[in-house]
């Protein structure tokens, strides 16, 4: 298939609101791979299986690790095929995140309906509502802290397992910063009620995620496949440099 264009982001993207917009691209952006870096690592550091593990294609990358390409044979393919599949990788994950936001929004729709009842029958006048943001689950050396932009301007930092509760009166989009690494998501009044932080060992990014009361549980295994993931992408990363070092010092 064809390179996933912005053109094709849009088509898929035309049926959202413009806060959907925004979380969608947020949480793309910090999925995609770039075809050209994929590449260069193919051409050359594919006889370690390198290239495979970006695309969190294990098996092969195991494969090609253990045998070098196969003798040859995976990294000589691979070099053709590889922006291929990194394509065909970013289409598949902007359609889960697609249907993801999708799913979520007719769940928090369906429970903002309900809540809206109760809020008719019992005259509840809610002039504004309480979110609470939680800080990463990851442990470091040493646990920075995640400033939070509201507008431009500061409205609190956050660290490890740390928890902050602020006041919204309409929808909103929050900016989270942590170094030079930022992300966004686009908070909707009376259906977000929690946004979970989480650090990214494999990348060093940050990721922020919306979650109703009644979602919860599944935004937390979201996050928590993730970080399994990252790291197993990390210490497969050092695995492959050991072996390239020991293979440059001719040890192997």
């Amino acid at each position: 298939m064809a390179e996933f264009s912005i053109i094709e982001q849009q088509m898929l993207m035309q049926d959202l609101t413009d806060q959907q917009k925004m979380l969608f691209t947020s949480q793309y952006e910090s999925v995609k791979k770039d075809r050209g870096t994929v590449l260069i690592l193919s051409v050359l550091l594919g006889t370690l299986g390198v290239d495979r593990f970006m695309i969190g294609d294990l098996g092969m990358g195991l494969l090609k690790l253990f045998t070098f390409g196969l003798c040859g044979i995976l990294w000589l393919i691979d070099i053709f095929t590889i922006r291929r599949k990194v394509d065909d990788l970013n289409r598949k994950n902007a359609n889960e995140i697609y249907q993801g936001i999708k799913i979520i929004s007719k769940s928090n729709q369906d429970h903002s309906n309900s809540l809206g009842k109760l809020d008719t029958e019992n005259k509840i006048d809610k002039q504004s509502v309480g979110l609470t943001i939680h800080g990463y689950e990851e442990h470091y050396a040493m646990n920075p802290k995640i400033k939070v932009f509201r507008n431009s301007s500061l409205i609190c930092e956050i660290g490890h397992h740390e928890q902050k509760n602020i006041e919204i009166n309409e929808d909103c989009v929050l900016n989270f910063k942590l170094s030079f690494r930022t992300c966004q998501i686009a908070v909707r009044k009376n259906i977000d009620r929690h946004i979970f932080l989480a650090t990214n060992r494999f990348t060093g990014g940050i990721n922020a995620f919306a979650s109703s009361d009644g979602n919860i549980d599944s935004v937390k295994k979201l996050i928590k496949a993730n970080s399994v993931n990252n790291i197993i992408k990390s210490a497969l990363l050092i695995l492959v440099l050991g072996l390239l070092t020991l293979k440059l010092k001719g040890v192997i």
